[in-house]
């Protein structure tokens, strides 16, 4: 307990936790960064909400993280995973800082910006009083489902982000130039290594064009082609298996 300590919260009346373990890393840390000490695994049936939760500190004391730019894991499990940074001079829970991740069967390693954390109340993160960081996942309040949540190697880390220096925002795609005559460069965030999906639909709902590139953690460009498309407005969906 001497840097801070693990938990579990849920919903009483809709929630059974099945399985809460608590495990020592396998690799003594030689970063630089912030570690969380320890890993842990939660699985549960919920129809509200299952949480785990590590304080920093023993005694929830706040620490200054505000060096650090991004937050890493690696990390399986099922579905939307929400992750809350807690600070210190923040009191509404709903206005703390957070963002959400897609878990998936296999383990994956996932670099996310603390740009990418938002506050309900707006504004940028500034970590200089963290006190508690928070893994949560939900239903719908009525249907029961599994939920499995399996984290290791939590850090927060300074890190390159491919391409350029510059954060793009999550779910933030940037095209250039638009409208395009020729071809355009399409730039996005990955958090994780994958198979990305590229999908572009005219204004009538149709696929009219289809691409896979293999995007890395970070930064990503990818060049599009027109190929014939006629002019008018079009829309870019970019998806992976997460």
């Amino acid at each position: 307990m001497s840097d801070g300590v693990w938990g579990k919260d849920d919903f009483p009346a809709g929630t059974n936790v099945t399985e809460f373990a608590i495990t020592q890393n396998d690799n003594i840390y030689v970063g630089s960064g912030y570690r969380v000490e320890r890993n842990i695994s939660l699985k549960a049936t919920t129809s509200e909400y299952v949480s785990a939760f590590r304080s920093f500190t023993p005694r929830t004391t706040a620490v200054d993280l505000s060096e650090f730019d991004t937050f890493e894991l690696d990390a399986s499990g099922t579905g939307d995973l929400e992750i809350t940074i807690l600070k210190e001079g923040i009191d509404a829970w709903e206005n703390q800082f957070r963002t959400t991740i897609k878990l998936n069967e296999t383990e994956s390693h996932y670099t996310i910006p603390l740009a990418h954390f938002v506050s309900a109340a707006g504004g940028n993160i500034n970590l200089t009083d963290a006190i508690n960081i928070t893994f949560t996942m939900s239903s719908d309040g009525t249907t029961v489902l599994e939920k499995e949540m399996n984290l290791k190697d939590i850090q927060f880390t300074q890190q390159a982000l491919n391409v350029n220096t510059e954060v793009i925002a999550e779910n933030e795609a940037i095209l250039t130039p638009n409208p395009m005559s020729y071809n355009a460069d399409l730039s996005f965030y990955a958090e994780t290594n994958a198979v990305t999906k590229i999908e572009v639909y005219n204004v009538t709902g149709a696929l009219v064009k289809y691409t896979e590139e293999n995007t890395t953690i970070g930064n990503n460009k990818v060049s599009l082609l027109r190929e014939g498309l006629k002019s008018g407005v079009y829309f870019i969906k970019i998806r992976n298996d997460f």
